[in-house]
């Protein structure tokens, strides 16, 4: 795999930087066209390479406008640079962390996903002078891999910033069984973390895309064939639930596998605040918010220009 890795890093170096064709790489490299082909294509699946398209025609606030009339949903795209923030992810990050201390009332109940979205808010989580407010993991953050999936670092910032308990949810995100998840959620302390998530009014939560660089598939949860299933039948996952281009649960025993609210505890939440940055999430933020998944949503330029441009393919294919 790394050897892989830097293989498609050098055939990106001199693709992208150097402007070289293909041909001239497989003479360089001394491979074939179509194996410099194949790894400057898995430079983008896996990351290394990042493509980031800006429309100089369309401003963030055009974006929001356009987007939350098209969606029927309030969409706020957040501009490049915001708060000087070197990157869409942290800029995002610092609108949310500002955009909370008007969304959370006292005695609100805020539950959060993990992930590197999440992440980037709580960096920039202020101090809030709400009180008895709780805020609660709505699903399982232990990994069963080295990789941080951040959860930990989330629950325990926002619970500092409104000054109250962090409720933590001290399970995997998806067990082996149906049965052992069944069992571990009898415990008492268990099941009132999980009804207190069921309980909360406000979620703050990301959507995944099955791109083969996704956090969660870098977890330990999934075998090989799981993840080719989901990567062939789903478009993205809520709180570790995967759903297909319909919004509908794509595998249903991997679904009762896994520990956490579900979309239909989601759907009941007065505010469903969806969060999402970069353009490889554009599908799976489309079918979520057109299946009713979020109240409102706050994204990067990036993935408000992905959406615009998805949403002309839409207008094409409709006639």
């Amino acid at each position: 795999m790394k050897e892989k890795i830097k293989k498609s890093i050098k055939v990106a170096q001199l693709y992208y930087l150097e402007n070289k064709s293909l041909t001239a790489i497989s003479k360089q490299t001394h491979m074939s066209v179509a194996t410099a082909s194949r790894l400057l294509q898995y430079a983008r699946d896996v990351g290394v390479v990042k493509i980031e398209i800006s429309n100089p025609y369309f401003s963030a606030q055009e974006l929001t406008e356009t987007l939350s009339d098209y969606y029927h949903c309030p969409i706020q795209v957040v501009p490049n640079l915001y708060g000087n923030a070197v990157n869409p992810l942290d800029s995002t990050g610092i609108y949310v962390a500002n955009y909370l201390r008007e969304a959370v009332h006292p005695h609100d109940i805020l539950g959060i996903g993990w992930g590197k979205t999440i992440k980037a808010i709580a960096d920039h989580l202020l101090d809030y002078p709400q009180t008895d407010v709780q805020v609660v993991q709505l699903k399982g953050h232990a990994s069963l891999s080295a990789a941080d999936n951040y959860a930990m670092t989330g629950i325990n910032a926002f619970g500092r910033a409104f000054h109250t308990q962090a409720n933590f949810l001290p399970l995997p995100t998806i067990f082996d069984t149906a049965e052992t998840k069944t069992l571990v959620e009898k415990d008492r302390y268990i099941r009132q973390i999980l009804d207190l998530g069921r309980k909360a009014n406000i979620a703050l939560y990301t959507v995944g895309s099955v791109k083969q660089n996704a956090l969660f598939f870098q977890l330990g949860f999934l075998t090989p064939e799981e993840i080719e299933t989901l990567q062939t039948e789903a478009v993205g996952d809520i709180v570790s639930r995967f759903f297909d281009k319909n919004g509908q649960i794509d595998s249903p025993g991997l679904d009762d596998r896994t520990v956490g609210i579900s979309l239909a505890d989601l759907k009941q939440k007065e505010r469903r605040i969806l969060v999402a940055t970069g353009s490889r999430k554009v599908v799976a933020f489309d079918i979520a918010v057109r299946t009713g998944h979020c109240t409102e949503a706050i994204i990067d330029e990036q993935l408000g220009q992905a959406l615009l441009d998805l949403m002309e393919v839409h207008s094409d294919a409709n006639g």
